[in-house]
């Protein structure tokens, strides 16, 4: 079961950038989203191996960024929620 995170000294732009240049991972671990952070490093990963490594970072960019700015605006987030409901449905992604 997810656990809930506040955070609000969370900015979206530096998570954004972290996601963006370092395989999509960097920006979710600062903000305690562990599990989506594996997910990404791991899908990241495998995907670079096809050439298409570059749609999970784009897209954990924008998400990082969307989550980040909730968490900035003082919201309580579960710590495995995602902006961009396509992630939310890839295995992995989500904490059990």
């Amino acid at each position: 079961m997810p656990s809930q995170i506040t955070k609000a000294d969370a900015n979206p732009i530096l998570i954004f950038i972290l996601n963006w240049f370092v395989l999509g991972f960097l920006g979710y671990y600062l903000i305690e989203q562990k599990q989506k952070a594996i997910a990404a490093l791991v899908y990241t990963i495998v995907l670079y191996i096809i050439g298409l490594g570059w749609i999970i970072t784009i897209l954990a960019a924008i998400d990082g960024y969307q989550v980040a700015t909730k968490l900035k605006a003082g919201e309580t987030l579960a710590s495995d929620y995602c902006a961009i409901e396509f992630l939310a449905k890839l295995p992995l992604w989500q904490e059990k």
